[in-house]
């Protein structure tokens, strides 16, 4: 797996609305996030895209962590939603998100 360099992403992270999103934002871990994001968007490069759940399953990292990096990176414009759809293990469609180049 090749590492990306990016610039810091936790700033992105979103919170939503709720004191559970804040609670669990105020603990995040700065130079965790960037780590994860690296590995992130390195492997969205290496395999030209991937699901939310390929993503998950490939690093190992949780829906609950891994989403909230996914959508990061989106604001950030260093990914994006492509017209592809792969299906889920439960044979639901699911976007196939890119990296910008």
């Amino acid at each position: 797996m090749t590492i990306y360099p990016i610039g810091p992403l936790w700033e992105s992270i979103p919170t939503g609305k709720r004191d559970t999103s804040h609670e669990a934002a105020s603990c995040l871990n700065p130079a965790y996030i960037n780590e994860q994001s690296k590995r992130i968007i390195s492997v969205v490069i290496d395999l030209d895209g991937l699901t939310d759940e390929q993503g998950q399953d490939i690093l190992g990292i949780s829906g609950n962590s891994y989403r909230p990096m996914r959508v990061a990176l989106v604001r950030k414009g260093m990914m994006y939603a492509s017209d592809e759809r792969r299906k889920t293990k439960s044979g639901r469609n699911a976007i196939v998100w890119r990296a910008s180049r």
